[in-house]
């Protein structure tokens, strides 16, 4: 008499036998008959999750403790990247983390230059700000600014004054040519033609001096928005 439900097969595909009391893999969760249940004996994939032999260095032969889940290879290389005492891995280690720090008692090396904007020496992650080394020369940087700041706005200043001293210069010199040799009678009847002649360029006289206010907003924007910016910056530094 069979029992088709009772039981199950090995997952084996070799075998496949039918057993009644069958044994559940605890690394790959599959069904084994008691000859093929062993790790090795169905050739188990998911053993090394539960290999308990601590493998070894073979560059300095020191013991390499896994951590849960962890395979062997990730391990050994981990562990050959970060602590293995053998010269050529700290040759390796010593290539790749070249940028010492430069502020004095620190050791910490990093993988990529941390330039400080200030000083322009390398420093490594902890101590990358001008406030974490003490940088001397962060109140220089920030006096030259404030001082190309001032020379910026002292141009604008004298640039603003020339316009305008240009401007009277032309209306004095166009006054003095159309008196000339005229009569006084004769000077007033000739300025208003001109000022009649005059009034149809008024309109475009008006955009260009609202073409010149929108150049002058736009400059004392930029430099309201660099001003803003170096508040903002200051005291950082870049990694190139």
């Amino acid at each position: 008499m069979e029992f088709p439900d009772l039981g199950e097969h090995c997952s084996v595909s070799s075998c496949k036998q039918l057993d009644f009391l069958p044994f559940k893999c605890d690394a790959c969760n599959q069904i084994y008959c008691k000859k093929h249940y062993f790790y090795t004996s169905h050739d188990c994939k998911e053993a090394h999750s539960k290999n308990k032999l601590v493998p070894t260095c073979p560059l300095c032969n020191e013991p390499v403790p896994c951590k849960r889940n962890e395979t062997v290879d990730f391990a050994v290389s981990r562990h050959i990247d970060e602590e293995c005492s053998d010269d050529r891995a700290k040759k390796k280690r010593d290539s790749v983390y070249s940028n010492k720090c430069s502020l004095r008692g620190c050791k910490q090396k990093e993988a990529i230059p941390i330039i400080c904007d200030c000083c322009r020496r390398n420093y490594c992650l902890k101590h990358r700000h001008p406030s974490d080394h003490k940088c001397e020369n962060a109140e220089t940087v920030k006096t030259g600014n404030m001082a190309s700041k001032n020379a910026a706005s002292a141009a604008i200043e004298r640039m603003f004054n020339s316009k305008k001293q240009v401007s009277t210069d032309d209306q004095n010199s166009a006054a003095r040519k159309l008196q000339g040799s005229l009569s006084e009678e004769e000077a007033l009847q000739r300025a208003l033609r001109m000022s009649l002649s005059n009034s149809a360029q008024t309109g475009e006289a008006r955009a260009s001096d609202k073409i010149q206010e929108e150049e002058d907003r736009m400059l004392a924007k930029a430099i309201a928005e660099s001003e803003r910016d170096y508040n903002a910056n200051k005291g950082k530094c870049y990694v190139s």
